[in-house]
């Protein structure tokens, strides 16, 4: 995927989200914050941990574009999603909206220079990960979440 790419699909994920969530009938709310899925979390769970996972991968991006060599103390491409602090469907939404499209501007201004993209820090164990594994990590999890959403949602 070019950075063009990546870009466009972060900036996608908040509407994407919308589209597939914020026009559920408020008789199908409580379904939706409460139908679990065969991965054994709820579409609302799910959702607030890509708004988590999101705002991770951004603050990762950060430190290895300001600092080379930069030592994560958590693989910041081991997500899965777990029990983050409840935020409700609209607070949930609100925050994927805002955390993709602030990591997409920070892609956007990291493309003005390719070295930038071959930035690393270093994961316990030796594992080297770069400014560009970081974005197309936050483009993967994005889709594949919502298509985990979209899952339980036809099933309610």
């Amino acid at each position: 995927m070019k950075t063009g790419d990546s870009v466009a699909a972060l900036r996608s994920l908040g509407p994407r989200y919308f589209s597939a969530l914020g026009r559920i009938p408020l008789q199908k709310q409580t379904d939706v914050e409460q139908t679990v899925g065969p991965d054994g979390f709820t579409a609302v769970g799910i959702l607030t941990t890509v708004a988590h996972d999101l705002e991770e991968i951004e603050e990762a991006l950060r430190d290895v574009l300001h600092r080379n060599d930069v030592a994560f103390d958590n693989n910041p491409l081991a997500h899965t999603p777990a029990d983050e602090p409840y935020l409700g469907l609209k607070l949930a939404l609100e925050r994927v909206q805002e955390r993709s499209e602030s990591l997409a501007t920070l892609a956007e201004q990291t493309n003005a220079s390719l070295s930038d993209w071959e930035r690393s820090g270093l994961v316990k164990g030796g594992q080297r990960v770069s400014a560009w594994d970081l974005v197309q990590h936050a483009v993967a999890i994005g889709a594949h979440r919502l298509r985990l959403i979209e899952a339980i949602l036809a099933t309610i």
